[in-house]
């Protein structure tokens, strides 16, 4: 069944389609990814600026499609937000903003002449603290603070939230863009063999590193 949404927005939803994908269906995993793998990725400090240029490049494409979105459902006069794939859309925009702005402001880390004032904690806003290798940390590095404890566990779980919501819209956005348009496929087949394969691997290397570092223990 074709439903005919789009007309003189047709280009709309295809370039909405483009942005997000890329957003979700790359951007956001391949910084993922550069984080967990961090020990893989030559040159000090080059995993978190991966982490965060992926990141930002996610929020801009985000902001981006669904812009492209709000004007081509207000050119066609179809109610916003009343469906399951664009009230999961909504949720993604409010968040990532949230997350990449709570990036940019996290709690940083201690620096290294801390250690010798006690109830002290030293911040600058300099990254090269997010770099250090992670077998490090435990002996040259100070305690966490429980506010940048907290930091981390809040990031990391909205980060893999948003992942699953943007990867479920994902297959939900080609499903339904196939059903406008009257495709035969919907392509749903290589969205998910792509991040299947690429998150895979990342959870696989993380399992191992995890074992290694235990093991070391």
């Amino acid at each position: 069944m074709v439903v005919n949404q789009g007309g003189a927005y047709a280009s709309y939803w295809k370039a909405h389609g483009i942005l997000m994908g890329l957003a979700w269906g790359f951007f956001a995993p391949v910084a993922i990814v550069a984080a967990v793998c961090r020990r893989l990725i030559p040159g000090e400090g080059v995993w978190f600026q991966v982490h965060r240029a992926m990141n930002t490049l996610c929020c801009l494409f985000t902001i981006a499609g669904f812009s492209l979105a709000v004007v081509a459902y207000n050119g066609t006069g179809i109610s916003h937000f009343s469906g399951t794939h664009q009230a999961v859309g909504l949720s993604i925009f409010v968040v990532v903003i949230i997350q990449v702005v709570g990036g940019a402001l996290r709690p940083h880390l201690p620096t290294a002449s801390s250690k010798d004032l006690p109830g002290t904690t030293q911040h600058n806003g300099s990254d090269e603290e997010e770099a250090k290798p992670s077998d490090e940390e435990e002996t040259s590095k100070p305690q966490k603070t429980t506010v940048r404890l907290a930091w981390e566990v809040g990031h990391r779980l909205a980060g893999l939230s948003l992942l699953g919501l943007g990867l479920y819209n994902g297959y939900s956005g080609l499903k339904l863009y196939a059903m406008r348009t009257g495709n035969t496929s919907d392509y749903t087949n290589v969205w998910w063999g792509w991040l299947g394969t690429i998150l895979g691997l990342a959870l696989v290397y993380s399992m191992y590193d995890r074992f290694l570092s235990n093991k070391s223990k």
